[in-house]
């Protein structure tokens, strides 16, 4: 099992108003950390799994592996959580995503753990507590100005 400080971030996204924010955090701690993403299921009208890859990839100047999310990814998170495979998980997806999560005890068992999740709300004007999410789990909003140019990794 790597160290928490060497375990990659999971990084569990849809493509929402919110993916510059999201590839602006990336780009952020792309020099201390290593990523995988996994696209949940359903979300095949969003973005490819390659267009993904290749977004997050550029916003972390190095390669991202691709992580299957199997039938029930909120179970494989759980799952690959336990095993000590990621460090970290960085949450944007939709809002209907969410309650996934809440219904199968997800958050409650992250925080068990002490695995550390940053939730990128899923819509630019909806920063702040997200519901049925611990607080921490929010990071302050990345002004607009900031990620105008994520293009530009």
């Amino acid at each position: 099992m790597p160290e928490a400080s060497e375990a990659p971030v999971l990084v569990v996204a849809n493509r929402t108003s919110s993916t510059p924010a999201l590839l602006h955090e990336i780009h952020r701690r792309r020099e201390s950390c290593r990523y995988a993403l996994m696209v949940p299921a359903g979300a095949e009208s969003d973005w490819s799994l390659d267009d993904a890859l290749q977004l997050v990839g550029r916003a972390a100047h190095k390669e991202v592996t691709a992580v299957d999310p199997g039938t029930d990814a909120v179970a494989t998170i759980r799952d690959l959580l336990e095993r000590g495979e990621y460090g970290e998980v960085i949450l944007s997806t939709r809002t209907e995503h969410h309650h996934h999560w809440h219904r199968h005890g997800l958050t409650d068992r992250v925080q068990e753990m002490g695995v550390p999740v940053t939730v990128i709300p899923p819509e630019m004007d909806g920063w702040g507590p997200v519901a049925g999410f611990p607080d921490d789990w929010t990071p302050k909003m990345v002004s607009p100005a900031a990620v105008a140019g994520f293009g530009n990794y």
